[in-house]
């Protein structure tokens, strides 16, 4: 019975760590990371809000 407690709480705690949002600005560096070690030569990447997104159907 410990062992399924343990198992909800562990879970719940995991669950809660994923969904915490990040940065915009970190998110940024870390796409920017990744979009650098594929060699793409030409690129744009801004933040933009959610209002911005869909008046431009982005998101």
């Amino acid at each position: 019975m410990k062992r399924i407690g343990l198992a909800i709480l562990c879970s719940a705690l995991a669950t809660t760590a994923l969904a915490a949002p990040k940065d915009c600005e970190e998110l940024k560096k870390e796409i920017e990371v990744k979009i650098q070690a594929k060699a793409v030569p030409s690129y744009t990447l801004e933040i933009v809000s959610k209002k911005e997104a869909k008046e431009h159907d982005i998101a």
